[in-house]
């Protein structure tokens, strides 16, 4: 793990952004053209496109051996290893029911971090560039219009590839159409494809989350009716309830199943005993100006804290941090805290298990980890309303203390810290964490016919 502290800088140039990242929508376009030209030279073996693995389970799902039920699931991950994380635990729990499972997406490269997917094949589909500001480069944003734009007729050109090698029979779209709508020639070419080989869409299932928001409701509702079949909700309806997120929601005309909450089922090894130390998280992605207040105050809460002021303080920068940001930290920071840049989602959730407390932004991935582990923390949601409302949720069900975003200060963040000594009283909310394996089931159980795709809304905990 590369790390910075008080006193030196280690590692000089890791906690830039992946050099990787494209900003030059040609030069991404060559780029594939590149890996096209090389992977038509290249036997099956040592292509990015690898042949499906065998699989030691027997059986049928519908009329087709269980090793023949192929599920093609389109993933991003741009700031952080949120989504890629997700699809990770998902993908696992496909490969254990025998399913063969293969992911898709542009950003494989994008983030420092480590996934394995059990296994699964990797489709590399063109990849995505960000500009100087650290922002997605997205095409054309006209729903539905691709006219004069070639990265999405090049994605769209590059999934009908895939659809053709894989033929998929059940296709996961992580978060489209609510987020990523630049996957719109992804969800063309999937229609298209079906339509050009005379054969049903297979079913196209949206995995999103519990609270979401979108500025262009009716566009998302138009995609969800013209590009997918069943939304499945990685969440539990008496937490928080998608339909409640934002009003439109209440529109949605495509079933509705909540699964659970998506956290791993992590062997840790060694002591993961509590010790003295207090883990501060940055969050996901780096956001410029926006993390400007949180930045600079988490560098001095271990001087304002009263419980723990005897604690190391291991504050981890998030992906995309610039190194100038960072070195004024260090030039802040009191002897006892430390640096830490981006981690691998396995040394990350260790790290979070052995420490006594956590300081975090409200992302779904680190909240409900901490969660289920049933850690102390301070939540300090950003100013949205996906965190907001998570933030508000998490101090009602009495799991977390909220510091608001416009509250943050190195006092508020110690006041709250100090609160986690205590027993915090809640509500009763049921937190369920086994959703990628309820998905996982429900998908496999979709294949087989045995569940109504009928335009119902489904809820499992309600």
């Amino acid at each position: 793990m590369l790390m910075v502290s008080s006193t030196a800088l280690v590692g000089s140039g890791a906690l830039l952004a992946s050099s990787s990242y494209m900003n030059d929508r040609s030069l991404a376009m060559q780029a594939m053209e590149t890996v096209t030209s090389a992977e038509s030279a290249t036997s099956p073996a040592t292509s990015r496109f690898l042949p499906p693995a065998e699989s030691s389970r027997v059986g049928l799902i519908g009329n087709r051996p269980v090793s023949d039920q192929r599920v093609l699931l389109f993933v991003e991950s741009v700031y952080g290893f949120g989504h890629f994380n997700i699809t990770d635990l998902l993908a696992k729990e496909i490969t254990n029911l025998g399913l063969d499972v293969a992911v898709a997406s542009s950003t494989f490269d994008h983030n420092g971090y480590s996934f394995d997917f059990g296994g699964a094949k990797r489709f590399y589909l063109p990849p995505m560039g960000v500009n100087a500001d650290n922002k997605m480069c997205k095409p054309n944003q006209e729903a539905f219009n691709y006219s004069g734009d070639p990265y999405s007729e090049l994605i769209y050109q590059r999934t009908r590839e895939v659809l053709k090698q894989y033929e998929p029979s059940l296709i996961v779209y992580e978060l489209y159409p609510f987020m990523q709508t630049w996957r719109d020639a992804t969800a063309r070419a999937v229609n298209d494809h079906y339509e050009a080989a005379g054969k049903d869409l297979p079913e196209r299932v949206v995995l999103c989350r519990d609270i979401i928001h979108a500025k262009n409701p009716t566009a998302v509702l138009n995609r969800l009716k013209k590009y997918c079949s069943r939304l499945m909700v990685r969440g539990d309806s008496h937490f928080a309830r998608l339909e409640d997120s934002q009003p439109e929601w209440a529109e949605i005309p495509l079933p509705i199943d909540y699964i659970g909450n998506f956290a791993a089922k992590t062997q840790f090894t060694g002591n993961i005993s509590p010790k003295e130390e207090i883990v501060i998280f940055g969050g996901g992605g780096y956001r410029g100006k926006k993390d400007t207040s949180f930045l600079e105050a988490v560098v001095d809460v271990s001087r304002y804290t009263k419980a723990f002021r005897d604690y190391r303080f291991n504050i981890i920068v998030s992906e995309g941090t610039p190194e100038d940001v960072a070195r004024s930290m260090i030039q802040s920071m009191a002897s006892n805290c430390t640096l830490s840049a981006p981690v691998g989602t396995d040394i990350f959730k260790q790290m979070l298990a052995s420490a006594t407390a956590v300081i975090t932004r409200a992302g779904y991935n680190t909240c409900f980890e901490l969660a289920r582990m049933k850690k102390p923390f301070v939540v300090v949601p950003r100013n949205t309303d996906e965190q907001v409302l998570r933030a508000q949720m998490l101090s009602r069900g009495g799991f977390a203390h909220v510091v608001r975003d416009e509250e943050i200060s190195a006092i508020s963040l110690a006041s709250a810290l100090d609160a986690c000594i205590k027993p915090m009283l809640g509500e009763t909310l049921q937190i369920t964490f086994d959703g990628a394996q309820r998905m996982a089931q429900s998908l496999a159980a979709l294949l087989s016919g045995t569940r109504s795709t009928r335009p119902e809304i489904t809820r499992y905990f309600d």
